[in-house]
Formats: structure tokens, C-alpha cells, sequence
């Protein structure tokens, strides 16, 4: 149970990291140009 938890929290965890690396590659663009 406590491995099926961990691993469900680093799946929420990554689908965070890999939406802030989005929106900042968005913003980046629109800043620069």
C-alpha cells in the first residue's frame, strides 16, 4: 500500500513539474517575443 501511494504522488507530482515547465516555456516565448 505505502509503495502504491508513493508512486500515485510522484505521478501527481510529475504531471505538476511537467505542467509548470509548459507554461513557462509559454511565458518565455511571449515575453521574448
Amino acid at each position: 500500500m505505502t509503495s502504491a501511494i508513493s508512486v500515485k504522488d510522484r505521478v501527481e507530482f510529475n504531471g505538476a513539474e511537467l505542467k509548470n515547465a509548459i507554461v513557462e516555456t509559454f511565458t518565455h516565448r511571449g515575453f521574448n517575443s
